[in-house]
């Protein structure tokens, strides 16, 4: 958002000290006092000094910034005048003690927060030591779970499929220009509106709600997503092409986004990538919280939130399950409650892309603005599907995901070795 003016600043009125007339920052004592005039009052209470305190001239001083310091009386009488009360002020004990407290507690949350975050990095090393078993995974998820976790992850991979990237996007890695950077971010949402209207959930909402939740949502799908692809030592979003599913990302380094973006904007976005990084889950479990995300009830404009609510509430059930058996109970207890708490952030991220933040032209930001509110749940447009998407679709399940990770963990365990053994034969 776009901060105050130098005109709406300077209309705010200013503070003034209701005893010497010098400006003042707030309620002191139970009156607006400048610094000064506040510890006059604070030493004349401590040690009951006003007691001792006698004007030369009646008792009728006009007390100014520059003559405060001439009557203690008449200064004090002001102080009084004007609500401070000599109740409120605390002796050198209380304060003492005060501070004491305010220490303590400090120290408690420090410690706090680092069993938190002990707490935390023990869990991201049994994560690792863990293997979920897929013979037990009945006990944690039904069959028909599955399948819709399964089904999840299929309906987007089928929509990156025939919604795929410019194939001159893949050529070269060389910096990205302005309208190679916004045909990307274009297919990306092209590619959740369509995974959106093939999504079985989703279209037991009604069109108008499906509509409000997909321009209400897209961006933080979109964030999401690339929060979980980013790869932090190159920082950017590397080039992969899928085998099994035909899906082609093109190259794109953060760096290139900077002249589109504001410094302070992108610094939120490298945030929230650090935070998703860190809590570091599986594709499933960033799929299923885009579905989340995706059906919330709070969108302005939604005529049946009721039953957005109930949907939304299933699958966040449904992701603490899957949690369950992917990462263990103990894990996924930590795991689960720091996820959920990304969503505010996300929500603050999305909206923080308003035209004060993005360097683009009017051309380009009427072109944003047309393509997220137009976005419908139209069927697909045959002339946007390549080649690729004529090719036959792997689908995706939980079973050859597992025995993929097997396969790669036993792998670099391998190449691990043979590194070490030429090591030592170099030795």
């Amino acid at each position: 958002m776009v901060g105050p003016s130098v005109a709406q600043l300077s209309s705010r009125p200013i503070k003034i000290c209701g005893v010497c007339g010098d400006r003042a920052k707030s309620y002191h004592f139970g009156g607006i006092s400048c610094d000064s005039c506040k510890a006059f009052f604070r030493r004349s209470v401590q040690n009951d000094a006003y007691k001792n305190f006698h004007c030369p001239y009646e008792g009728e001083c006009d007390i100014t910034i520059m003559s405060r310091k001439c009557c203690q009386h008449c200064r004090f009488q002001k102080c009084i005048s004007i609500g401070m009360e000599k109740s409120w002020v605390m002796t050198e004990e209380e304060r003492l003690q005060m501070l004491k407290s305010r220490l303590e507690k400090r120290q408690k949350q420090d410690v706090k927060d680092t069993c938190k975050t002990q707490i935390f990095e023990e869990s991201r090393r049994h994560k690792y030591d863990f293997e979920p078993d897929i013979s037990v995974i009945n006990n944690y998820l039904t069959d028909a779970e599955i399948n819709l976790i399964e089904s999840v992850i299929n309906e987007y991979l089928k929509s990156c499929k025939e919604i795929s990237f410019n194939e001159e996007l893949n050529i070269s890695k060389l910096p990205r220009n302005r309208t190679e950077i916004l045909d990307m971010f274009f297919t990306a949402i092209q590619q959740f509106a369509l995974f959106a209207q093939r999504f079985k959930t989703f279209k037991e909402i009604s069109t108008a709600d499906q509509e409000v939740l997909l321009r209400g949502g897209v961006l933080e799908l979109c964030f999401v997503r690339g929060a979980f692809l980013f790869d932090v030592h190159s920082q950017s979003w590397p080039q992969s092409k899928s085998q099994t599913t035909a899906c082609t990302r093109p190259f794109l380094a953060a760096s290139d986004l900077k002249p589109l973006i504001r410094d302070d904007l992108i610094e939120k976005h490298m945030r929230f990538i650090r935070i998703i990084k860190d809590i570091d889950v599986d594709e499933s479990t960033v799929m299923l919280l885009c579905v989340i995300i995706l059906l919330s009830p709070d969108r302005m404009g939604l005529s049946d939130s009721h039953i957005i609510s109930k949907q939304q509430e299933y699958f966040l059930i449904l992701l603490r399950k899957y949690m369950n058996w992917r990462y263990s109970e103990r894990i996924s207890s930590i795991l689960y409650p720091k996820l959920l708490l990304t969503l505010p952030e996300l929500r603050e991220l999305s909206e923080g892309h308003t035209d004060y933040h993005l360097w683009l032209c009017r051309e380009e930001l009427e072109e944003i603005q047309s393509r997220l509110s137009s976005l419908r749940l139209d069927p697909v447009n045959t002339q946007s599907c390549n080649e690729s998407s004529k090719s036959p679709f792997v689908s995706w399940t939980l079973r050859a995901n597992l025995q993929k990770r097997a396969s790669s963990y036993d792998e670099e365990l391998s190449t691990s070795s043979e590194s070490s053994d030429k090591l030592l034969a170099s030795d």
